[in-house]
């Protein structure tokens, strides 16, 4: 080959835009070891595993073939008279710094989860022990003010009781809720008792039908055979 191997591969690098540290942070093999790659001081690293392992993947990762190490048999030759032993890799203080920063990321986010889980853990057992109150301790609660109850107070709706009288044949129909709850043809002189909070009425002959409540007389409704939609409430015995 024309060029050798580490020229290519600093080259390349280069034409990438990444600087060594990147190139280290991103395939996790330290800055010094790539170094030795670019300047070629094979007998720097450890042992032919190593560099065989850290040249296929830098390389790999600038997107230059492997295979071309083949083109290279120096590069081993030379890396045999390095030492076999394995020796302690000595990080540069940038890389002892990125190491010990990443490793207290790690630390901190386990802290961080454990929290959690013990908030939970806590939260669950405060809400069983509330659910497991006596009705009498609940009472105490409210009594001294311990216990918040939002206002949900609601008024005391009662039901209406009044009477359908027939004063003619006529067909009627009432409902509550959306549901049918009264539906008849009353004969003259029929009555039928209902009772709700606020009911609606069809009258099939507005004439013939009145309304008895408290002792008074509604009605009639309209012209005899009109058909005619009433909402009974408590608004409607105050006309």
């Amino acid at each position: 080959m024309d060029k050798p191997i580490s020229q290519i591969i600093k080259e390349k690098r280069e034409e990438l835009g990444f600087s060594i540290e990147k190139v280290s942070e991103t395939i996790f093999i330290p800055s010094k070891f790539l170094r030795y790659i670019e300047q070629e001081k094979w007998n720097k690293f450890p042992s032919q595993t190593h560099l065989k392992g850290f040249l296929k993947n830098y390389l790999s990762f600038l997107h230059i073939p492997v295979d071309i190490i083949n083109q290279y048999p120096e590069i081993f030759s030379e890396s045999d008279n390095s030492q076999t032993e394995f020796l302690e890799p000595q990080y540069t203080e940038t890389e002892n710094i990125y190491y010990v920063s990443t490793g207290k990321k790690i630390f901190r986010s386990i802290i961080v989860f454990i929290i959690l889980i013990l908030c939970i853990i806590v939260f669950i057992h405060i809400f069983k022990q509330k659910s497991k109150l006596p009705k009498s301790s609940l009472t105490k609660q409210i009594s001294t003010g311990s216990l918040y109850i939002p206002n949900t107070k609601t008024k005391n709706k009662k039901s209406l009781s009044f009477s359908l009288k027939a004063a003619e044949n006529v067909w009627v129909q009432a409902k509550s809720n959306n549901k049918i709850i009264f539906e008849k043809i009353l004969t003259r002189g029929e009555k039928e008792n209902l009772k709700g909070e606020k009911i609606f009425l069809r009258i099939g002959n507005a004439g013939g039908l009145i309304i008895l409540y408290n002792g008074k007389t509604f009605g009639p409704f309209g012209k005899k055979g009109e058909v005619k939609n009433i909402i009974i409430d408590k608004t409607f015995f105050k006309q």
